[in-house]
């Protein structure tokens, strides 16, 4: 699992969890294992930690290394997925499949479809993409720029 991490990734995970494990049991507390998850952008339950924990008799229990980087790189994965989806939805709005659709339709379709966004939030989102109204927007650059 681990190498689907670059080395920088690999080594920011191992030293928050070696912050951690302060008494270097290999294992680190389930609230623990839910900050790092949060602070590498993925938001896991309690429900979703509890099955994750190691019990064994004698040691403390908690959260062991390789399962907290196997949960990392399936979240990572579920994102590249995510990012998939918004594509291809993006894509039934691409008439010419060129990978640009309108910023009118593209208003229409963060204001009225899915989770709607205001006006404002839309502003900020193109604000943010560097897009100006009545132009074009590159969805595939968009899409990298939202999941980044």
């Amino acid at each position: 699992m681990s190498g689907q991490f670059n080395d920088e990734t690999q080594g920011a995970v191992r030293d928050a969890f070696a912050a951690f494990d302060t008494q270097g049991t290999g294992r680190i507390p389930a609230e623990a294992f839910m900050t790092i998850m949060q602070s590498f952008g993925h938001t896991v339950t309690e429900a979703e930690v509890k099955p994750l924990v190691s019990h064994t008799p004698g040691q403390p229990s908690g959260v062991e290394y390789a399962t907290l980087l196997q949960t990392l790189a399936k979240k990572a994965q579920g994102a590249t997925n995510s990012e998939n989806e918004v594509l291809e939805a993006f894509q039934v709005f691409d008439k010419d499949n060129d990978g640009l659709i309108a910023v009118s339709e593209f208003r229409h379709i963060m204001t009225r479809m899915g989770n709607p966004l205001t006006d404002a939030e839309v502003d900020e989102m193109m604000r943010e993409a560097g897009v100006a109204e009545g132009g074009s927007l590159d969805y595939r650059v968009f899409t990298q720029i939202m999941f980044s």
